[in-house]
């Protein structure tokens, strides 16, 4: 099975962007790490899921469950970083 990497390209470069926003080297490679793993154990689970039951529309649910963790993380962090007052992200 050939996949191509270039899915994981534009994750890459979080780490230069959470630099620039002041979060530091470590907390973006820390984020990229934790992105990649939970995609990986997402397509796993999905997989799994799929081998089980033989159902498509389970292993989507799955995939959604996984999207709506992710909106929870980021709506964590969000609120997290409001609620201290941080400077506005300028673009």
């Amino acid at each position: 099975m050939c996949e191509s990497k270039g899915e994981y390209q534009p994750q890459v470069h979080i780490v230069a962007y959470c630099t620039d926003l002041g979060f530091g080297r470590a907390r973006g490679v820390e984020m990229l790490s934790l992105m990649l793993a939970c995609g990986i154990a997402s397509r796993w689970m999905s997989g799994w899921i799929f081998d089980v039951t033989g159902s498509y529309q389970a292993a989507f649910l799955n995939g959604m469950g996984w999207n709506l963790l992710n909106l929870c993380i980021v709506g964590g962090l969000y609120w997290r970083v409001r609620r201290r007052g941080a400077a506005p992200i300028r673009v």
